[in-house]
């Protein structure tokens, strides 16, 4: 519930930002400029690496709008002569220090979030092992600020995937209390390539939301499959939900189970990602490789519609 509170907040910073400016009337160019940058990188950052699947994704594109308000509403004032002098006015280097430190912040993680759309390492084309609805990558990409998976080891180019509702949520609500209320739990995976099934495991229970992950079993119900000179592994499966078995062939577009919410997971959603040199019991050693579906690659933000 706070995490989700957290996240929402975040994606509110442009809006509230802007209301602030709205009221805080630049009183040369020099500020408007400052304000401008300020409110253009800020945008920038919530529209790349926010995640709008608490909000409804259609929002993303909205958020922008206020901080495009106040820089118009400013510019006019400024150029119409129409600028309230009244109160203390603020020296050149004042205005410059005041902004310069949080509008270059926002200014590199934007950048940072931009490169993550990005990818050079060797990579694998799968089929998407997901159907029947509209998907989003809540984490994903070549760079930590849009992918909380970036930083570990075998799971560099791990993507999580979730799915969103007629309304362009993830889940149902604003407090989850049921594993129901979340769009994707229950959907059925498929073998995004032809290969064997090198792992699997079932039986370990699903977590209510809200519950702490279980770090001892962090992949939860899972499944490794050896195709293409890698392995991949989908986890975070439903409780006995799989229709494969250890050492079995599967073909592309096989049945593999059911997403659920097992294993070290915050929220039902499914993870994916593909390495070489798996170290059986480690979801982080070995060498990841990055993961295509139908030779695209994704980043947070994306959507994926699938029929």
């Amino acid at each position: 519930m706070f995490v989700g509170l957290a996240v929402i907040i975040s994606l509110l910073v442009p809006g509230i930002l802007a209301l602030l400016f709205w009221f805080q009337r630049p009183k040369s160019w020099l500020e408007w400029g400052c304000q401008f940058w300020f409110l253009v990188a800020a945008s920038a950052y919530s529209f790349l690496s926010g995640r709008w699947d608490y909000l409804g994704v259609a929002w993303r594109y909205v958020s922008p709008v206020p901080a495009l308000i106040v820089i118009v509403k400013g510019f006019l004032q400024l150029k119409q002569g129409t600028v309230v002098s009244s109160g203390v006015r603020r020296s050149p280097v004042t205005i410059s220090i005041g902004y310069l430190v949080p509008s270059l912040l926002f200014s590199i993680l934007s950048i940072l979030a931009l490169s993550g759309r990005f990818y050079s390492a060797p990579s694998v084309s799968l089929v998407f092992p997901l159907k029947d609805g509209i998907f989003y990558a809540a984490q994903a990409g070549s760079a930590a600020i849009v992918n909380a998976h970036h930083p570990h080891g075998s799971q560099v180019n791990a993507m999580d995937i979730v799915e969103l509702d007629r309304w362009g949520k993830r889940a149902d609500g604003w407090v989850q209390t049921s594993l129901d209320q979340y769009a994707i739990f229950g959907q059925a995976v498929y073998s995004p390539c032809e290969g064997v099934v090198t792992e699997a495991v079932d039986g370990i229970a699903d977590l209510a939301p809200g519950s702490p992950g279980d770090t001892e079993h962090a992949a939860g119900n899972h499944v490794y499959i050896a195709c293409q000179g890698v392995e991949v592994l989908l986890a975070h499966l439903k409780q006995d939900s799989l229709r494969v078995e250890l050492n079995r062939p599967v073909k592309t577009g096989d049945l593999i189970g059911q997403v659920g919410n097992s294993g070290n997971t915050s929220e039902p959603h499914l993870h994916i990602h593909a390495q070489t040199g798996r170290v059986p019991g480690s979801l982080t050693k070995g060498t990841g490789v990055v993961t295509l579906f139908n030779w695209r690659f994704y980043s947070r933000n994306s959507t994926i519609r699938v029929k």
